[in-house]
């Protein structure tokens, strides 16, 4: 029922494509913005993975259910997108900084 501005593009509530299904939907985690770009640039300097920043969400998100997790539970993250998009925002310490993301 929250309806706000986020910074993390192709991700939200405006997108919902028609396949769906959320029958096989177990739950869902809000990621913040400033979550998706921290990891986003984590994944990038400790992984070594130039990702877009759905990736920094998707990989929070699951970080923030981990508990929820059993040792022999399977977890799949895909990521889709590469971080050349982002080289402005989310790999630029200047807007990191000027949006309170960093210090």
């Amino acid at each position: 029922n929250e309806i706000y501005p986020y910074v993390t593009e192709g991700i939200g509530e405006d997108i919902l494509p028609e396949n769906v299904d959320f029958s096989i939907i177990d739950g869902f985690t809000k990621v913040t913005d400033k979550d998706a770009a921290v990891y986003t640039q984590l994944l990038a300097k400790e992984e070594g993975m130039f990702l877009g920043n759905s990736a920094g969400a998707a990989i929070k998100g699951v970080l923030q259910l981990k508990e929820h997790f059993k040792p022999e539970d399977v977890v799949v993250v895909l990521y889709h997108d590469h971080g050349s998009r982002y080289v402005g925002k989310m790999f630029n310490d200047d807007w990191m900084r000027e949006k309170g993301y960093i210090e």
